[in-house]
């Protein structure tokens, strides 16, 4: 199957809270309808959980089915 994958999506401060988010997340959700895409995935800010919350986004747990996603941290550069 096939998955999205949603990275560096923001508004600038002085355009937040007026429903560009919204309308910029809806299109990005549609046109994943559109190419078939299973999964949508995103890692967000803290800051931003309830807004994806709010589209339908979910933390991986059981109701996400089967399909797990898994993250490697990189190896520290200095050592550690």
């Amino acid at each position: 199957s096939r998955w999205g994958y949603l990275s560096n999506m923001f508004v600038l401060e002085p355009f937040r809270n007026r429903g560009v988010g919204a309308a910029l997340l809806d299109a990005v959700i549609a046109t994943a309808d559109e190419r078939g895409y299973a999964r949508l995935v995103l890692s967000p800010s803290e800051r931003a959980v309830p807004f994806y919350r709010r589209a339908g986004f979910i933390v991986p747990d059981e109701a996400a089915g089967n399909d797990r996603l898994l993250v490697r941290q990189a190896p520290s550069r200095n050592g550690g």
